[in-house]
């Protein structure tokens, strides 16, 4: 049409927090601290060497590519239902998002999720 305007697609809270999670890469000493027998809870999977993870401020961990189909459409955690961000909006909010919880692995970096930044912040041990 002349003249008109379209608008231009928005992203989803799910797809915008989706892409602020950042993922690491297991090691065999990521491995060694969780224990070999931790598994993600989506495909229940045991964690393997070199594969990339989110562990969510509640403290669950899954694979990346298990968690990301899930939070485009939910906005909890899969396992305990924790709420990581507020559907709708421009944005997220603080749903019980905050840096209370940490994972480390010696000598690699801390991830938490910062409310007021939106993102994974990675602090060196």
């Amino acid at each position: 049409m002349v003249g008109s305007v379209m608008a231009a697609p928005t992203r989803s809270s799910g797809e915008m927090f989706v892409s602020s999670l950042q993922r690491k890469r297991t090691t065999l000493a990521f491995i060694r601290k969780v224990g070999k027998e931790e598994e993600c809870s989506i495909c229940v999977n045991k964690f393997e060497i070199n594969e990339y993870i989110c562990i969510l401020e509640c403290g669950h961990m899954f694979h990346h590519h298990c968690l990301a189909p899930w939070l485009l459409n939910n906005s909890t955690c899969p396992l305990c239902r924790r709420t990581l961000y507020e559907n709708g909006g421009n944005g997220y909010q603080n749903g019980g998002i905050g840096p209370e919880t940490s994972w480390f692995d010696e000598g690699h970096y801390l991830y938490y999720l910062m409310p007021s930044m939106y993102h994974l912040t990675p602090f060196f041990l």
